[in-house]
């Protein structure tokens, strides 16, 4: 199914990965298990181990969407330029 862009994962060296939304609620899930306390200690580990795993799949993911957005930006003379997010006219207000 090459070219589907409806998959579960993406290739990326030859190494399937799963999406980001996937990867951040198999992370979530992870997280819960450890926070539960139920597993014995070699099963927290390797869970520990694949959580680690699935945040950097998931902080390579948002690297490259921010790549992508700083070179949707393009100036006036048709050359891309970065610009800073813009904040809400209140969002320095005191609360």
């Amino acid at each position: 199914m090459s070219g589907n862009r409806n998959n579960a994962t993406t290739q990326t060296d030859g190494d399937a990965q799963p999406r980001f939304d996937e990867a951040l609620t198999q992370l979530e899930t992870l997280v819960r298990k450890l926070e539960s306390g139920d597993l014995k200690l070699e099963e927290a580990i390797a869970t520990f181990e694949e959580g680690m795993r699935l945040s950097k799949v998931c902080e390579r993911q948002l690297n490259a969407a921010e790549t992508r957005l700083r070179e949707l930006i393009v100036g006036d003379d048709g050359e891309p330029e970065e610009q800073p997010a813009s904040l809400p006219e209140n969002a320095d207000a005191p609360r």
